[in-house]
């Protein structure tokens, strides 16, 4: 995503397109087994797995207490998400002795596709339509440029609440929100190599916004169900956003004369309070001003260095520019490396696919004045793709009985947020430190505003009222909005700076929240009462 200007994922096909898949489908794959791995040891310590005669594991009694099927008959009983979804090629019996690894196969596979998709494909469209359309770089980067990040996160909301009808799309949009802020926040800080000073006006815009955002969220999910015109009310505050952003270079320059005029006035009482002894004389000054004169120093350099809103080029000068980088290598040409040749060979086949199907816009010439086409295109690739993703993980999540909430705030959020941990990850490394946190809080803010809110909206204006079945979630983004105004805090009182230490404590924070999160989706804390489910197909 462009935010503020900021950098896009071109920087990230300076690596070979086949290099993206790979190491998007390896981090996933790791992300993937992590959680769950940690959700079955987590309920394995509260001996929550029966065992049958033969003294096997039964994974459909792994998290749901009781008769974990329901029941048929019932009528308070919630449909489980993999009722919506086409039967599998394999029994649940079969899953549960092995044929499941095809599954986590198959989801790490999607997830290095759509990373490859919007890399390759998606964003240079959106990059060409904004130079057509003659947008500012803040409303591109707020409105194409936002789908373009969180298109992963789009299309899973779209399927939860138009197709599964259950709670896996909101709990993902919670999850990735979480996941976004903490894990990719604390990477940027690990990669960054050095401490990174953020701008503070374009960093407090998109807080307070997503502060908001949230909130509204957490009011409307409250009571169970979300009208039409809450749904509504969501929507249009994004319209509020990307009005915002009109006024940006504005609303900017007033925010830093008021900050400038702030801090002239303190320095002035604080000279005059030190060159006064106790004694009432007056005497020589102290250093105790110059570390503060140096953070200035910092502060204003970083804001005509790395701020986006000034000195970071637009997408039309970052487009201009790249046409005089080295020609691209060929999307056929492997990376170097065995375990990535490995991968590489792997994911030939989908490679091949849309290299087939979806012009290069990125190339000049005929294919170049077809990025609607590609844009087209990709969008249909990339609504197949988290399709299938979508409906691994509804059939994993089933299979050991994992709440469908719980996949969504935990497996299925972090697999749609590895696009853009690549990306941020690769973003730091070139030095946009500060654009990487921006296009955090910014991604979060389309996701609520957009794929929540908008989706509500067409959802309850045409078949009434969004049903939210799981209980916790009112209490998951409260959670999350109360973490996140403290991890606000936190950043403030360290001077608007990123270290090694913030990232241990983002992600020390979201270890704690997921838990939290988890823990109570499945009643262990006695807050709410997990859903009963239906029973399910065998």
């Amino acid at each position: 995503m462009v935010t503020h200007g900021g950098p896009t994922l071109h920087m990230a096909r300076r690596i070979t397109s086949a290099r993206i898949f790979c190491q998007t489908v390896l981090v996933s794959a790791g992300v993937l087994l992590v959680t769950i791995l940690i959700l079955l040891l987590s309920n394995n310590s509260q001996g929550g797995h029966r065992r049958r005669k033969d003294n096997s594991i039964d994974l459909r009694e792994t998290f749901l207490p009781g008769d974990v099927a329901g029941s048929s008959n019932g009528t308070n009983c919630t449909r489980r998400g993999i009722e919506s979804f086409p039967d599998g090629v394999f029994t649940n019996e079969q899953r549960q002795h092995g044929a499941l690894i095809l599954n986590f196969v198959v989801s790490a596979y999607m997830c290095g596709a759509i990373a490859y998709i919007c890399s390759d494909y998606f964003v240079p469209s959106l990059e060409i339509l904004c130079e057509k359309l003659n947008l500012q770089s803040d409303v591109a980067g707020a409105t194409f440029m936002a789908a373009g990040s969180s298109a992963p996160e789009f299309f899973t909301a779209f399927i939860g609440t138009f197709i599964s009808k259950d709670d896996t799309g909101v709990g993902a949009i919670v999850g990735s929100a979480a996941f976004n802020i903490f894990v990719i926040t604390s990477l940027c800080c690990f990669f960054a190599g050095k401490s990174v000073y953020l701008t503070w006006w374009p960093f407090f815009r998109d807080v307070v916004v997503y502060l908001i955002s949230v909130l509204l969220m957490s009011i409307f999910v409250l009571d169970g169900r979300v009208e039409w015109w809450e749904g509504l009310i969501l929507a249009l505050g994004y319209v509020g956003y990307i009005v915002l952003l009109s006024f940006n270079q504005y609303l900017s320059s007033n925010a830093e004369r008021l900050l400038s005029h702030i801090k002239r006035k303190n320095k002035k009482n604080t000279d005059e309070s030190n060159l006064t002894n106790p004694n009432g004389k007056i005497g020589y000054g102290t250093m105790k001003n110059e570390p503060d004169e140096v953070h200035d120093i910092k502060e204003s350099s970083s804001l005509s260095i790395e701020s986006g809103n000034h000195s970071m080029p637009c997408p039309r000068e970052r487009r201009q520019s790249s046409r005089t980088d080295p020609p691209e290598k060929s999307v056929f040409s492997s990376p170097e490396g065995i375990v990535w040749k490995i991968i590489w060979v792997f994911g030939l086949p989908i490679i091949v696919l849309l290299f087939l199907t979806i012009p290069d816009c990125r190339r000049l010439g005929w294919q170049k004045r077809l990025y609607m086409v590609t844009f087209t295109m990709s969008t249909i690739w990339l609504a197949l793709s988290a399709f299938v993703l979508y409906w691994m993980m509804t059939v994993i999540g089933y299979t050991l009985n994992i709440p469908d909430t719980v996949m969504g705030i935990s497996v299925l959020a972090a697999g749609t947020s590895v696009p853009d941990t690549v990306a941020s990850i690769l973003v730091v490394r070139d030095g946009y430190g500060d654009m990487a946190i921006s296009n955090i809080f910014g991604s979060n803010v389309f996701e609520v505003f957009v794929c929540l809110g908008f989706l509500w909206f067409i959802a309850a204006f045409i078949n009434g009222p969004t049903e939210i079945a799981s209980e916790a979630m009112a209490f998951t983004t409260v959670s999350l909005l109360l973490t996140v105004a403290f991890i606000v805090f936190i950043i403030y009182l360290n001077g608007w700076q990123l270290n090694f230490k913030t990232g241990i404590f983002c992600m020390t924070v979201y270890v704690c929240f997921l838990v939290v999160a988890i823990l109570n989706e499945l009643g262990i804390l006695g807050i709410v009462e997990p859903p009963t489910y239906c029973k399910g197909p065998t």
